[in-house]
């Protein structure tokens, strides 16, 4: 679980939904490699997300990445 300092500093990055720009009040931290995968709970590896498009990232297999600090999504193939 991502701490709440991490939450903040995940919000201050990403502005709300990384994906669809919710506000932060609609948002969750999502680990970009699944913590079940091994996923660190840190912030490279964390994005904010909406409820809505978590559940999407997870369903349709959506790719993230994180360059220079600028959220990247891959569609599903």
């Amino acid at each position: 679980m991502f701490t709440p300092a991490q939450r903040l500093a995940l919000l201050e990055r990403d502005g709300g939904c990384a994906k669809c720009h919710a506000p932060p009040e609609h948002c969750e931290a999502h680990h970009i490699v699944w913590w079940r995968h091994g996923g660190r709970t840190d912030l490279n590896n964390g994005i904010m997300l909406c409820t809505r498009c978590h559940h999407d990232i997870h369903r349709q297999h959506w790719g993230i990445r994180i360059d220079n600090g600028q959220p990247f999504f891959i569609p599903p193939p």
